[in-house]
């Protein structure tokens, strides 16, 4: 994971910046993982838990 920017956001907490940000990110439910390019277009996401190597699968997916 040397190479990506990993940035973790809480919006459990019900407020109107979290309600902004989860609208503007378009977050169904928790957790959902977005990743996104240099330029900041979306690569890809999911949402749910996943194993290991599921989840070593979508990172692989991306190139």
């Amino acid at each position: 994971m040397k190479d990506y920017i990993l940035v973790k956001l809480d919006l459990t907490t019900k407020n109107a910046a979290n309600e902004n940000l989860r609208k503007s990110l378009a977050i169904i439910g928790m957790p959902t993982i977005i990743f996104f390019d240099p330029a900041g277009k979306e690569m890809g996401r999911f949402s749910g838990f996943l194993g290991g190597s599921e989840f070593i699968g979508r990172l692989r997916g991306l190139n």
